[in-house]
């Protein structure tokens, strides 16, 4: 059955990949959630499992298979709904002069400024996370409402002080260590820059190039980042000359491998995890949440990636974590295929109405959308919820505070044309 599996997958992946790369398609979220795919499932290409220090020639189970070929059909239904729905242009409200664009700019500032100033000047922009200084919620916010602060203001050329000041915190944070996201930046401005138009990427091959460097980059971006914060030129130098080509596959496909590995101990050591853990995550997505529910319940709640590093893994060091692990050990199999279908069926809504609809709301949460696609697979669902938590509040104080101003302004207004 698992050479059955293995060859029905084999075919979805090298279909899907053609299909994205010849055929004329709208270059979307659907686009990228294939890109998440092939990059995420490759090492179900290999049939086994080899991580050095972890693991080495460990099958990979025929449900892993089973599931990310439910995955690649619904994705490729939803994809050919959605280039059938043709779309001619994008419209974006101009928000150079509104209220709630130079709120999002004051916020973000005011967020990362706070969040510095708690951390340290000289640890958060001479140090990294190597030096075991942890990044506070101020610096999270800032982080999310920069990468919206980027969408909103890429189609506001003249507030151009928006772009500079998400890429000066997106920067700031990368080398801090954290590379992921800049990854959800570049990807924005990818899918920005290509505004949803309909094209053949093959035809893009200078493109495709440049995305191969810009992988590259952060592929190898985790072994050099601390030697390029210090500007310490010979040491740089020196990393980047014993790099080989097998260290560069192994920083290229760690991730990857450690995903499907924790997805294979969940399905062959049949995990599970207690009816509890569905509502102390579905609460976790409420503001101002913090431990309420483990604290009522007196029992403490681990993150995913905990429980398998303290239930499964051999090493002392982190795996990464598996959003489809932890799905199975709540919700079983039952639960993993309805989740699934709901989870791009909703992209699926959102992807059609970013195209037709000028909403504010639907366009600050982009960068979440898109770190919820690509990253999807190696992250625990709180993680995931707690983006969305937070660009959400983010929004709602916006949106109160312009409605507030808006209201002062406009009595204001009323006021001096009765005093005329």
């Amino acid at each position: 059955m698992i050479e059955i599996f293995y060859f029905i997958y084999c075919l979805f992946y090298v279909f899907s990949l053609f299909y994205v790369i010849f055929k004329k398609i709208s270059v979307d979220l659907f686009t990228l959630m294939v890109l998440s795919l092939t990059y995420y499932s490759f090492p179900l290409l290999l049939k086994e499992l080899t991580l050095v220090g972890v693991v080495e020639n460990m099958p990979i189970h025929e449900n892993a298979y089973l599931i990310f070929i439910f995955i690649y059909i619904v994705n490729f239904i939803f994809m050919i709904k959605t280039d059938q729905k043709k779309v001619d242009k994008i419209y974006f409200r101009d928000y150079s002069q509104s209220i709630e664009l130079k709120l999002l700019l004051i916020l973000t500032v005011l967020f990362f400024t706070i969040g510095v100033y708690l951390i340290g000047f000289s640890e958060y922009f001479f140090g990294t996370k190597k030096d075991d200084i942890n990044l506070n919620v101020f610096i999270g916010v800032s982080i999310w409402s920069s990468l919206s602060l980027f969408v909103i203001s890429y189609h506001n050329k003249k507030n151009r002080i928006g772009i500079i000041v998400s890429l000066f915190i997106i920067i700031s944070v990368l080398l801090f260590g954290s590379r992921s996201y800049t990854v959800i930046l570049f990807l924005t401005f990818v899918l920005l820059f290509f505004n949803f138009q309909r094209m053949k990427l093959y035809r893009k091959f200078h493109y495709v190039i440049f995305g191969f460097v810009i992988v590259s980059f952060f592929a190898i971006f985790k072994l050099l980042y601390g030697t390029l914060k210090y500007s310490d030129i010979s040491a740089l130098l020196y990393k980047v000359s014993t790099i080989n080509l097998d260290i560069y596959y192994m920083l290229l496909f760690v991730d990857p491998l450690a995903v499907t590995y924790n997805l294979n101990l969940v399905i062959l050591n049949e995990a599970s995890l207690p009816i509890s853990y569905v509502f102390h995550r579905l609460i976790s997505i409420l503001p101002f949440y913090s431990g309420f529910y483990s604290e009522i319940t007196n029992y403490e709640y681990l993150k995913f990636s905990d429980i398998l590093h303290e239930n499964y893994h051999t090493v002392n060091y982190g795996l990464a974590s598996s959003f489809l692990g932890e799905i199975i050990a709540i919700f079983g199999y039952g639960g993993i295929f309805f989740i699934l279908l709901l989870w791009i069926y909703s992209i699926y809504i959102y992807n059609y109405n970013y195209k037709i609809r000028d909403s504010f709301f639907i366009k600050i949460i982009f960068p979440v959308i898109i770190y919820s696609i690509f990253y999807i697979h190696r992250l625990d669902i709180t993680f995931i919820f707690g983006a969305f938590k937070m660009v959400v509040m983010l929004y709602l104080i916006v949106k109160v505070i312009s409605i507030i101003l808006k209201k002062i302004s406009s009595r204001r207004k009323n006021e001096y044309s009765i005093s005329m």
